[in-house]
């Protein structure tokens, strides 16, 4: 009896959970959505700011208003809020409702997209000026800063860039120092925190990156200048 009143039960959960669901929602397998790198980029596409051309339809005609996706399991994977088939806000969710991303947008240039690690701890932070993103920043599943990335507000030329070791000490970092020209300070790091190496860069239009100009210096592990080269 026992049995049979768990198996009825679990199928009522089931019927249940789904009872909720619009016509509208899509359930999909956690294969079919999670990439083991980037997470759930699946609705990136749908996303307004990015000006993607891609329309999610609801009853053959662009979606309006609030949309749920699910899980096979009945755990929610997406709420949305459409407007003419495009993605305007949206959260992401892990199997079991744990946050994996959230977008907002701010007002009508402004938009932030925070992405989340299973445990609750920020990956990442991005915060769009339209459909371009102005800063950046990723961060280790410890909560130290990876990676940070600014622009100006036109967006048209760099203003400073970082990279981080895993303790929180800074791997390379790049700032603008001259407007004019675009010319950066770059200093590189040894792990312990001492400068590695240091100089001035410029983007070239011809290697499309970021090259050396001018006097750079090198040092040891413990600081001590070890040589100085022209470029």
């Amino acid at each position: 009896m026992k049995s049979v009143f768990l198996i009825n039960l679990l199928f009522f959960v089931f019927v249940f959970s789904f009872l909720g669901q619009d016509k509208n929602s899509a359930t999909y397998r956690l294969d079919q959505v999670m990439d083991e790198r980037y997470g759930i980029t699946m609705y990136d596409d749908l996303n307004q700011r990015l000006e993607k051309d891609t329309l999610r339809l609801c009853q053959g005609r662009p979606c309006r208003g609030w949309v749920k996706d699910y899980y096979e399991s009945g755990s929610i994977l997406h709420e949305g809020f459409y407007e003419e088939g495009k993605l305007h806000m949206y959260k992401n969710y892990y199997v079991g409702k744990k946050l994996e991303r959230e977008f907002k947008t701010v007002d009508d240039i402004k938009s932030v997209l925070t992405t989340y690690y299973l445990g609750g701890k920020v990956k990442s932070k991005v915060v769009f000026q339209k459909r371009f993103a102005r800063k950046w920043q990723d961060f280790f599943e410890n909560g130290a800063l990876e990676f940070y990335e600014e622009y100006d507000k036109k967006i048209e030329y760099l203003i400073r860039q970082d990279h981080y070791y895993r303790t929180g000490k800074p791997k390379t970092t790049m700032k603008l120092v001259n407007k004019k020209k675009k010319m950066y300070e770059k200093k590189v790091y040894h792990s312990n925190g001492k400068i590695k190496e240091q100089g001035a860069v410029f983007f070239s239009m011809d290697a499309l990156d970021y090259q050396k100009k001018g006097p750079w210096k090198f040092y040891d592990e413990k600081g001590n200048l070890i040589s100085q080269r022209d470029f």
